[in-house]
């Protein structure tokens, strides 16, 4: 067999069979997590991990307890605020909504703390049909030709 001599980059797509060089190896330190999902999704960062700050830290969170994954991710999704949470069922069903973007930078895997999901909230809600009706009616009407004599027997 004769070797052929390296293609010119780029190639065309699709190529031929994958290149038999192994891919470098997992990198050894933590990576971001990605931006994933729509509004009103959640997605795991990590089945096994604890959510962490940049700086290592646990981040801002309000702990709750929850039968189920399912149900940690609705409360999330319904609370104002909530960017995601870590649900764990071995430790209480420990449901920590978390507070800030941050919290999700990296997971710590191998903990025992569950696991890390982060959510696209949708804080805001609709807005109101425009104009609104005023909610009672004025009982006299504005403004009086004149001030009227003091004091009146009834409000006005």
């Amino acid at each position: 067999g004769s070797t052929r001599s390296p293609t010119k980059s780029p190639t065309k797509r699709p190529t031929k069979a994958p290149t038999k060089a192994p891919t470098r190896s997992p990198v050894s330190s933590i990576t971001r997590a990605p931006t994933r999902g729509g509004p009103g999704t959640c997605w795991d960062l990590d089945p096994n991990g604890c959510c962490r700050t940049s700086s290592g830290g646990y981040g801002s969170y309000t702990r709750y307890t929850r039968s189920s994954r399912s149900s940690c991710q609705s409360l999330c999704l319904s609370t104002t605020g909530c960017k995601g949470f870590e649900f764990n069922t071995a430790s209480s069903n420990n449901c920590e909504l978390h507070w800030s973007d941050d919290d999700f930078s990296f997971t710590a895997g191998g903990l025992s703390c569950g696991m890390c999901c982060q959510c696209n909230n949708m804080d805001t809600r609709p807005p109101t049909k425009s104009p609104t009706k005023s909610p009672t009616k004025m009982p006299t009407k504005m403004p009086t030709k004149s001030p009227t004599k003091s004091p009146t027997k009834s409000p006005t």
